[in-house]
């Protein structure tokens, strides 16, 4: 009898111990990803400096030091940070590998085919323009579109709420070093000009750092 329950105990402390190693490891997996990106004052007044420092996420440039920012995500290999301008706007930064590494799109077309496709259903759906520019020195696609977000009977709301908010999206999409960059304006409309200097501070700060 006092074998069997030391074979237990055993077996109990072998496993609470297994378990407490997968948690510390997770954690400092989580921990060294988080602390090697960092934000600080920029020279430019209202601003701050991003900084990522890990591989697949190694860029900076400046937001506005108003902006609630979110802590960065990482699945796989795709990797996400995002800012909140206001309760209805959002900014949006990913970057994931190419489809031939693992992630999830060939290229900016296919993701830009990819973005259209999803909208083209969308009441009022229009590409209002889709442009070559540049990003951190390379060269980069932005496309904006505008559509409106239309939806009845959303359980999140009370019955009878007509979800129905004209909406505009800048995007902008470069590859760079095997991974794909998108980052990303979703505003009601009405807000996009008070938003649209803010947003291209971004793009014009924007580098890579390898």
């Amino acid at each position: 009898m006092p074998d069997t329950m030391n074979a237990q105990i055993s077996k109990t402390s072998i496993v609470l111990t297994v378990v407490f190693v997968i948690l510390v490891s997770s954690f400092i997996i989580s921990y060294v990803f988080l602390e090697s990106n960092s934000d600080s004052h920029s020279s430019v007044e209202g601003y701050k400096v991003f900084t990522g420092r890990d591989d697949g996420f190694r860029i900076e440039f400046e937001y506005p030091d108003t902006w609630q920012k979110r802590p960065i995500e990482k699945y796989g290999t795709f990797i996400v940070l995002s800012f909140r301008p206001s309760d209805t706007s959002t900014v949006s930064l990913w970057s994931d590998e190419k489809s031939n590494n693992g992630g999830n799109y060939t290229g900016v077309d296919e993701l830009v085919n990819h973005i259209i496709a999803i909208h083209s259903d969308s009441p009022d759906f229009e590409i209002v323009s889709q442009t070559i520019t540049q990003i951190g020195g390379i060269e980069a696609r932005e496309l904006i579109i505008s559509y409106r977000q239309y939806a009845e009977d959303d359980p999140h709301f009370p019955p009878g709420y007509i979800i129905d908010i004209p909406s505009i999206d800048r995007i902008e999409i470069v590859e760079y070093q095997d991974r794909i960059y998108k980052l990303g304006l979703m505003v009601r409309s009405e807000q996009y000009e008070n938003l649209k200097e803010d947003f291209e501070h971004i793009i014009n700060s924007f580098k890579f750092l390898d």
